[in-house]
């Protein structure tokens, strides 16, 4: 892969970053109004009937294909369940730019854990941003508690243990999800087709879990005015910049330049009335942004020819 192409993944993960970030802020306030199910049963139906239009019109999939890659194709659907129910639920109790800090936050230690798990050696400076990670995480989470959009709970206690599960569920439903999408990319299947055969079980599992069939109907006007809007800008387009990034890029990098998203949701929450403004929030995700800023192995080496440099000026 030439540096064009790699750049070029880079600028389309960034670009599913901005448009991501923008959704999750809708997606949280109207969260608060439209019942958890119904949102996700309309916006991933929509999503997938987009998906497969595109790919029967422009690259059908042949069908031998799907069979050789059932096994993980039913694996990227049970990722893509985990983690988008569990965004959405996090979306719902918390601040957006709050739980996409906690879930991309833990990304990373969850990755360095399956290294661990399987057996590979990892070295001292991944181990020194797992444990700062790990830290930023659980200011975070104390942060969530603080910043609570919608507490179904009865103590600050469940709610904290029930926000780290779905936190980590969704976390390691994303890593797997990033690691199937690559491998598939690797067997010739282009990033369009990879998103249409991700969701079925996710809608099916939504229908089954709805409040009552009438429940799909039963929305305000509004939010048909809003669901192409979340269905083209929030989903389709930037779930095919992410594959077409996935597909130019390193898993490492791709998960570094995602690490990003909660510094611009952040900045899209100035605009939302219904979001406080908090110092302390913006200081930790910019913590965290430097904490991924240095995890980067270009970054960090020159940040450390920096420092080995500064007793040579000092003696000089």
């Amino acid at each position: 892969m030439n540096n064009d192409s790699k750049t070029t993944g880079q600028y389309f993960i960034l670009g599913y970053c901005i448009l991501g970030s923008a959704i999750d802020v809708l997606l949280s306030g109207l969260l608060q109004s439209v019942a958890l199910f119904v949102l996700l049963f309309w916006t991933f139906s929509c999503t997938w009937l987009g998906f497969v239009l595109v790919t029967l019109t422009i690259s059908p999939v042949k069908f031998s294909n799907l069979i050789k890659s059932y096994k993980l194709i039913i694996l990227l659907n049970i990722s893509t369940l985990g983690s988008w129910v569990g965004l959405f639920i996090g979306l719902k109790w918390t601040e957006p730019s709050i739980m996409v800090a906690i879930i991309f936050a833990l990304c990373p230690i969850i990755s360095v854990l399956v290294e661990l798990v399987t057996g590979k050696s990892i070295d001292s400076k991944n181990t020194v941003i797992t444990v700062m990670l790990a830290i930023i995480v659980t200011m975070l989470v104390m942060l969530a508690v603080e910043s609570t959009r919608s507490n179904v709970f009865h103590s600050d206690l469940t709610f904290t243990l029930m926000l780290s599960f779905v936190c980590i569920l969704t976390s390691a439903c994303l890593v797997m999800g990033t690691y199937i999408a690559k491998k598939l990319s690797k067997m010739s299947f282009k990033a369009e087709s990879i998103q249409s055969f991700r969701f079925p079980l996710l809608i099916c599992v939504c229908y089954l879990l709805l409040p009552t069939p009438e429940s799909l109907t039963e929305v305000q006007p509004s939010f048909w005015a809003y669901l192409p809007i979340i269905v083209v800008l929030g989903n389709i387009l930037p779930l095919w910049m992410l594959q077409k990034g996935i597909e130019r890029t390193s898993v490492i990098k791709t998960n570094i330049i995602i690490n990003i998203t909660p510094c611009i949701t952040f900045l899209l929450e100035l605009f939302d009335s219904t979001i406080e403004y908090n110092n302390m929030k913006l200081a930790v995700l910019v913590l965290l942004l430097l904490v991924m800023l240095i995890n980067n192995d270009d970054i960090y080496i020159f940040i450390r020819d920096k420092i080995k440099q500064v007793p040579k000026r000092i003696m000089n």
